[in-house]
């Protein structure tokens, strides 16, 4: 159904949804429900093409102090939780270092920086300044990479200066190579800057409400039930975690 959408350039996209300061709901629900969600907001959506593609590899590595403080934070629904990861955009080659820091009234704000693609699985000493710039400092010297995700993504730009992301074939991987992979399942996240989006409505209307969820935090928790999960026991608990696929390799 995506193939069939409006398209939208990135240009455009940027310049109408560049919601770094955004109100966020996910959802977990299977691929056939996502099909479904495009066909119901068809008439409102447009989709990012990109040399005449609409589903982006996207690969990001999260960092974390030994002690845990980002995932701790998070968990925990600390005011000022914050998250750290270099993505890289497959397709492009391009690579950004992010910082996710969450205000009041539960809106994230998100810093970026341009970062070289060969460099994604570390942190050099221009990121860490940002880091200190963004964060403050003392937060920077101790991040070590602690998750590599990757997925499919496909965008959609919707009407006031929203847009929905569609997220499929995600999988998770530790340093110490313990994975985890969610199959037949998309995790959609809608971005705006205040008000629910016609996205949302629509997966209301199927039965789907949003659910706490973060690549970052649900995968390592996932892995290891001896970590504080409570924040996201619903979606540890729902029908399809049956479905997740886990490995671990050998020391």
């Amino acid at each position: 159904m995506i193939g069939a959408l409006p398209s939208v350039q990135l240009s455009g996209l940027q310049s109408d949804a560049a919601l770094f300061s955004r109100r966020e709901r996910k959802y977990l629900v299977p691929v056939s429900v996502a099909a479904s969600l495009v066909a119901a907001i068809s008439g409102d959506a447009r989709a990012l093409q990109i040399n005449d593609e609409r589903s982006f590899r996207y690969e990001s590595v999260y960092f974390d102090t030994p002690a845990g403080q980002s995932y701790l934070a998070s968990a925990r629904r600390r005011r000022h939780a914050f998250k750290v990861r270099t993505r890289t955009y497959v397709n492009s080659g391009d690579c950004m270092l992010e910082v996710k820091l969450r205000g009041s009234r539960g809106r994230t704000t998100k810093s970026r920086l341009d970062y070289p693609a060969n460099a994604s699985g570390q942190l050099n000493g221009p990121a860490r300044e940002f880091i200190a710039e963004v964060l403050g400092p003392g937060h920077e010297s101790a991040l070590a990479p602690t998750l590599t995700t990757i997925y499919q993504r496909s965008t959609l730009l919707l009407p006031g200066d929203a847009r929905l992301t569609i997220d499929t074939g995600f999988s998770a991987t530790t340093p110490a190579g313990e994975s985890i992979t969610l199959n037949e399942f998309a995790i959609i996240e809608s971005k705006s800057r205040l008000a629910p989006t016609v996205a949302d409505r629509a997966l209301w209307r199927m039965g789907f409400r949003p659910v706490k969820l973060s690549k970052f935090g649900t995968s390592l928790a996932a892995m290891d039930p001896t970590l504080p999960s409570n924040r996201w026991t619903r979606a540890l608990k729902s029908p399809w975690v049956d479905r997740v696929v886990r490995t671990a390799t050998s020391a």
